[in-house]
This record gives structure tokens, C-alpha cells and sequence, in this order.
């Protein structure tokens, strides 16, 4: 299968339940989870974080979002050679208008760039995918909530899968985003 099929078959537009996170970065709510077994975002078992609860859902009663997933990106972090599947989502602010859709090649290269300079490689999985989802969320104004699971394979070193998840909110959809 292509990777273009492969990111169709990927792409979700689901309205799910859940709670907001307390966090910290002023603008931004950030909420990071990790496991070392048994990852709950995988996209093949269903990708759930915790999305909008029902009085922050639009007018419409629903929640736009997407989904892509980076399989098997390669990174030198912690001192090795690393395997990444990396599954972004995200949803809209509310009422926002046509032309403010991001690309989300876009989303994935910025990422993507993110990784392949990042400055500092003792940093913690959780840390560098916090990175992630506040670069998604300062570059892409349109976006309201992205939530980051970043899958780490068994290496010589970590004979172990693991994982990091972290969501970032924005308080507020920016005013030049929403349809008047």
C-alpha cells in the first residue's frame, strides 16, 4: 500500500467525550502520559485522548478533527538510533472558514524538521513531544487541540516499546479564524 493510502485510510473525523487538562505555558493546557506497554493512541485500536466535553463542542453539537500518522521516522536521540511511529490529531477551533484549513504535509514536515535538529538529545521522550504539540499549536492558529503520541520501538539499548502522549489546548480560537 502507498503512503498516500496508507495516511488516507488514517484520516478520522470522530466526535468523542472526555476532559479538559490543567497544565502550564500560559496560553496552553498540557496534559503528557507514557507507557511502557500496551500503547492506548494507537490509530489500528482507536486513538483516544481526551477531547472536548459536551458544553465545548460547537454549535453544531460537533467536533472537527484530523489525523495522520509519521511511521517509522528515524531520529539519533538518547544516544541511538531511534524508530518513531508518530500519530498526530488535532482539532479545528470552531467556525473557522475554508481557506484556514492547514495542509497537513505541512503539519507532518514541520515535524518531521522538528526532530531531525533538536538541540538537545538527553532530553526525555515526554519533553521532545511536548515540543512537538506546542510548534503545531504556535504555527498553526486554526488548530484548537493537537495531541501527539510518539511510539518508540525496541532498541540494543531500551529493549522495550514505549510511548509518550501529550495534548495541548488553546484557551481561546483566534478571532481571524472564526466565520463571522
Amino acid at each position: 500500500m502507498s503512503r498516500l493510502a496508507t495516511v488516507l485510510l488514517l484520516m478520522v473525523s470522530l466526535t468523542i467525550c472526555g476532559g479538559l487538562c490543567m497544565g502550564e505555558a500560559g496560553s496552553l493546557q498540557i496534559k503528557a502520559e507514557t507507557t511502557e506497554t500496551g500503547f492506548p493512541l494507537n490509530l489500528s485500536q482507536g486513538f483516544s485522548p481526551r477531547f472536548p466535553a459536551p458544553e465545548l463542542r460547537d454549535a453544531a453539537g460537533g467536533v472537527e478533527e484530523f489525523c495522520f500518522l509519521i511511521k517509522d521516522f528515524k531520529i539519533d536521540h538518547q544516544s541511538e538510533i531511534n524508530n518513531l511511529n508518530i500519530t498526530i490529531r488535532y482539532e479545528y477551533s470552531s467556525g473557522i472558514d475554508e481557506a484556514s484549513y492547514p495542509d497537513f504535509r505541512l503539519i507532518a514536515r514541520d515535524i518531521e524538521t522538528l526532530l531531525s535538529t533538536y538541540p538537545n538529545e538527553r532530553d526525555y521522550w515526554e519533553v521532545l513531544n511536548k515540543r512537538v504539540t506546542s510548534m503545531v499549536l504556535d504555527k498553526y492558529r486554526s488548530i484548537r487541540r493537537v495531541s501527539s503520541q510518539i511510539e518508540v520501538s525496541p532498541s540494543a539499548r531500551d529493549p522495550y516499546n514505549r510511548a509518550s502522549l501529550v495534548t495541548c489546548v488553546r484557551r481561546a480560537a483566534p478571532k481571524s479564524m472564526i466565520r463571522h
